[in-house]
C-alpha cells in the first residue's frame, strides 16, 4: 500500500511545518517503510550548520517516528486510540550523516504492545546504508 503525503495526514495528528514523513511506500501488518525528502531549502538546516548543512538527529528521530506512527495507526489493538505521544527512545545510534539531496528511507516493524503502550524498531537508510536505529514506544490515549 503506498500513501501520499496529503493522505498520511489521516494517519498522523502533525501537520506542516512538523508533518516530515513525505510518502508510505509499503504498509502491512507487520512493518511500515516510509521516505523523509531532506532538501537543502529546508528552515531547519539553515542553522545547522550554515556552511555544513546537516539534519538535525532530533528531526530525524521524529521522522522515524512518525512512521512508526503510521504503523501503529494501522493496528487493530489501537483502533480506539484518539492520538499518540512519544514515550521513550532506546538504543539509539547516529552512524552517519544526513544532507541536502537526500532520500532518507526509513522501516519501522516488531511492533509490541502492553495496555496503552507500544515500542517499534525502526532503522533509517540513506542509498541503502543505514544512517540511525533505535527503538521507540509510545504512549496512545
Amino acid at each position: 500500500m503506498v500513501i501520499e503525503h496529503q493522505a498520511i495526514k489521516q494517519h498522523l495528528k502533525q501537520r506542516a511545518p512538523f508533518l516530515l514523513v513525505d510518502r508510505i511506500t509499503h504498509l502491512d501488518a507487520e512493518r511500515v517503510v516510509g521516505l523523509k525528502n531532506v532538501s537543502g531549502s529546508d528552515p531547519f538546516l539553515e542553522g545547522h550548520f550554515p556552511d555544513e548543512p546537516i539534519l538535525p538527529g532530533v528531526v530525524l528521530l521524529e521522522s522515524m517516528s512518525q512512521v512508526g506512527g503510521v504503523l501503529i495507526a494501522h493496528d487493530p489493538r489501537f483502533a480506539d486510540a484518539s492520538g499518540g505521544f512519544l514515550a521513550g527512545m532506546d538504543k539509539v545510534k547516529f552512524k552517519k550523516f544526513v544532507v541536502p539531496g537526500d532520500q532518507v528511507v526509513i522501516e519501522a516493524g516488531r511492533l509490541i504492545a502492553a495496555g496503552r503502550l507500544a515500542r517499534v524498531s525502526v532503522i533509517a537508510q540513506v542509498n541503502g546504508e543505514e544512517v540511525a536505529s533505535g527503538e521507540i514506544s509510545y504512549y496512545l490515549r
